[in-house]
C-alpha cells in the first residue's frame, strides 16, 4: 500500500482507542482536562468575602446568596464534566458506540465501505449515539442548574414539564444536527484521507454561518414568543442611536420571556436578512428608559460590529487547527520507521471509529481552549459597553443598568478568578463599573 494513504479495515472495531503520538496527545488533553476541573472544584469551594467594592453597590444579604447559588452551579458544573469526560472515554476504549453502529448497520445490511452511503449513516448514528450518552450522563445536572436552583432562587417561572418539554425540543434538534454533521464528516474521512481536515473546518464554518442565520427565525420561535418593539420612545431613541452608529437597525423585537422566567436580558443574533437585536419583556418592565436605552446601545454595537459573524470565523479557524493536529497525530500513529530507513505503514481502523475518536479529541480540546474563546467574548463585550457609553453618553445609566442586571439575575459579581478566567463569556459587573471608574474617573 501506497504510505499515507489509508486502506480502511473491514472491521471498524480494530482499533477503538488512539496509538502512538495521538494516544500521548489525547492522554494530554485528559490530564489537563483533569487539573482544570480539579481548580475548578478547588476555587468553588474556597471560602469567599464580598469586598468593599461590591458592598458599594449591592447590599450583604444580595452577595451571600448570589455566591450560595453560583457555588452550587459551579460544584454541578464540576461534577457533570468530570463525569461526561468519564463516560466519553469509557464509550471510545470499550468500542460500545463503534459496535453498537456496526451492529445496526449490520441490520440494515448497509455497508460501509468507503464512499458508500452506509459510511455517512454510520457516521451519523455514531454521532447520535454519542450525544445520547452524553445528554441522559448530563440530564440530572441540567437539571439541577437549569431548573432547580432557578426555582429555589426564584429566576424560573416554569414547571417542571414545561422545563423538560423546552428540553426535549433542544435535545431533537440538537441531535438533528449532530447526527447529521457526524455522517459528512465521516465521509470526508473516509473520501479524502488527505483533505478531510480542510474539507472539515470549512464545514463548520459554513454550518456555523446557517445556524447563526436560521436561529432567529427557526429555533428562537421555537420556545418563546417575539412581538415588534412598539414603545414610542424607545422606538426614537433606537433611530437616534443608529445614527450615531452608523447602522440601519432591521428588526428590534421584544421576547416573552416573562411566562418563563423572571431574568433580565438582551441579546443581538442573526446574520444578513435575519439580524435581530432582542429584548425580553422583563427588561422592559423593570428598567427605566434611560437604562433599556443603555442596554439597546450595547447591543447594537454587536450589530455594528458584526460579532456573531467574527465568533464563527474565529470558531471555525480553531476548529480547523485541531483537525489538522488530529490528522498529523493520526498518521504518525500508523506510520513507524523500520531498520533499514524503510517506512513501515500499517492499516488504521475504519472511518466510523477514526470519527468516534475524534468526538473524544474534539470534546477535550474544546474544553481545554475554553479560556481562549471567553477571552475573546469578552474583548467583544467591552467593546459594546465602550460604544454604548460613547452614543449615550450617560455614565449613571451604565451604573444602574448593569447594577439592576445583576440583581434581576443573582450574578456571581465576584466570581473566584480562576473560574471568571476559563468560563466567563462577560467582563464580571464590578469590572465593566471599573472600566467606567477608569475612564471617567470615581462614580457615586
Amino acid at each position: 500500500m501506497v504510505a499515507g494513504r489509508p486502506q480502511w479495515r473491514a472491521r471498524e472495531d480494530a482499533m477503538t482507542y488512539p496509538t502512538g503520538p495521538l494516544r500521548v496527545l489525547v492522554q494530554g488533553l485528559f490530564v489537563l482536562t483533569g487539573v482544570f476541573l480539579i481548580l475548578w472544584t478547588w476555587s468553588a469551594l474556597g471560602q469567599r468575602a464580598p469586598s468593599g467594592q461590591a458592598l458599594k453597590y449591592f447590599g450583604r444579604e444580595f452577595l451571600e446568596t448570589a455566591t450560595e447559588r453560583a457555588t452550587r452551579s459551579y460544584v454541578a458544573w464540576a461534577l457533570r464534566n468530570a463525569l461526561v469526560f468519564s463516560t466519553a472515554f469509557v464509550l471510545v476504549r470499550s468500542g460500545l458506540i463503534v459496535r453498537a453502529a456496526q451492529s445496526l448497520l449490520a441490520r440494515m445490511g448497509v455497508s460501509t465501505h468507503p464512499g458508500a452511503g452506509g459510511t455517512f449513516l454510520g457516521g451519523a448514528i455514531a454521532s447520535f449515539f454519542w450525544f445520547l450518552a452524553v445528554s441522559l450522563v448530563s440530564l440530572p445536572f441540567q437539571y439541577y442548574t437549569g431548573h432547580y436552583l432557578e426555582r429555589l432562587y426564584g429566576l424560573s417561572r416554569m414547571t417542571a414539564g414545561q422545563w423538560f418539554i423546552d428540553y426535549g425540543k433542544s435535545f431533537l434538534l440538537t441531535a438533528l444536527v449532530t447526527a447529521l454533521a457526524g455522517g459528512v464528516l465521516t465521509l470526508f474521512v473516509a473520501v479524502q484521507p488527505r483533505a478531510w481536515p480542510y474539507l472539515a473546518g470549512a464545514g463548520v464554518l459554513v454550518l456555523s454561518l446557517v445556524i447563526s442565520y436560521l436561529y432567529p427565525v427557526l429555533v428562537a420561535p421555537m420556545f418563546y414568543r417575539f412581538r415588534p418593539l412598539e414603545n414610542p420612545d424607545l422606538l426614537r431613541d433606537i433611530e437616534e442611536l443608529a445614527r450615531k452608529a452608523g447602522i440601519e437597525i432591521s428588526e428590534v423585537l421584544v421576547m416573552e420571556a416573562s411566562k418563563k422566567t423572571t431574568r433580565l436580558n438582551a441579546y443581538f443574533a442573526g446574520l444578513g436578512k435575519t439580524k435581530q437585536v432582542v429584548l425580553y419583556d422583563t427588561l422592559l418592565s423593570g428598567t427605566s428608559r434611560e437604562q433599556a436605552r443603555l442596554v439597546l446601545a450595547h447591543e447594537m454595537s454587536h450589530y455594528k460590529h458584526s460579532h456573531v459573524l467574527k465568533g464563527a470565523i474565529l470558531s471555525s479557524a480553531g476548529a480547523l487547527v485541531a483537525f489538522m493536529l488530529f490528522a498529523w497525530a493520526l498518521g504518525r500513529s500508523f506510520s513507524s520507521a523500520a531498520a533499514g530507513g524503510t517506512l513501515v505503514t500499517t492499516s488504521p481502523p475504519g472511518p466510523v471509529a477514526i470519527f468516534v475518536i475524534l468526538l473524544l479529541f474534539l470534546s477535550l480540546v474544546e474544553f481545554v481552549t475554553t479560556p481562549a474563546g471567553n477571552w475573546i467574548s469578552r474583548r467583544f463585550e467591552i467593546q459594546a459597553d465602550l460604544d454604548s457609553l460613547a452614543w449615550t453618553g450617560d455614565v449613571q445609566a451604565f451604573v444602574e443598568s448593569h447594577v439592576k442586571l445583576a440583581k434581576g439575575n443573582l450574578s456571581d459579581v465576584e466570581p473566584p478568578p480562576f473560574i471568571r478566567w476559563f468560563a466567563w463569556t462577560h467582563p464580571t459587573t464590578l469590572e465593566r463599573l471599573g472600566v467606567v471608574q477608569k475612564i471617567w474617573g470615581g462614580l457615586d
